[in-house]
């Protein structure tokens, strides 16, 4: 049975040993009865889930599934972010737009989902960083976009990075870090 003392057990053997196989941990019998007392609906989308395909009101007008728009390149950027978010409009600005202009033509696409409540401040933010080179979508219901909810995470930024068949590869990448992935990622 799973217990607080035997996670404790656990977590302390790997702090004591860093060689200690991940493998050990996977096979542990604590971890397989966490796994099967997991609400898998309610976990975070993790690094080799598939997203769950949900209809997106587009900036343009019309409307598309987030598989429609995954899998026409060969990595793709889901961001998620916000006109009043200062740490997504300095991404946009300062890593978005150089890492788009850079390698859109090397098969990388970035999807901007906006948690935005106004149209106007969304479109104005987006000329503004200049992101107006991807494609956007928002339901424009603030924080209650149902996409966060299908996603299952809780704050912005945030972000996955997807290969051609939709795959979390990566997932909350941001600044250098992002942009060593999709170069590494591209080079393959």
């Amino acid at each position: 049975m799973l217990t607080l003392h035997n996670l404790n057990e656990l977590l302390g053997r790997l702090r004591s040993n860093p060689d200690l196989s991940v493998l050990w941990v996977i096979d542990s019998p604590w971890v397989a009865q966490l796994c099967q007392k997991s609400n898998r609906e309610r976990l975070p989308v993790l690094i080799g889930d598939k997203l769950p395909d949900a209809t997106l009101p587009m900036l343009a007008g019309d409307t598309l599934t987030l598989t429609q728009l995954v899998g026409k390149r060969r990595l793709t950027l889901l961001d998620l972010w916000a006109s009043w978010c200062a740490p997504c409009r300095r991404e946009n600005r300062d890593f978005l737009v150089p890492l788009w202009e850079n390698h859109h033509k090397n098969g990388f696409e970035i999807i901007g989902y906006a948690l935005d409540a106004s149209a106007p401040a969304w479109k104005k933010a987006i000329e503004a960083d200049g992101a107006y080179r991807w494609v956007h979508a928002s339901h424009l219901r603030g924080d209650d976009a149902p996409l966060m909810e299908a996603l299952r995470i809780q704050t912005i930024p945030a972000n996955f990075l997807l290969d051609a068949e939709g795959k979390v590869i990566a997932k909350n990448l941001h600044g250098a870090e992002l942009v060593k992935f999709v170069e590494g990622y591209l080079k393959k």
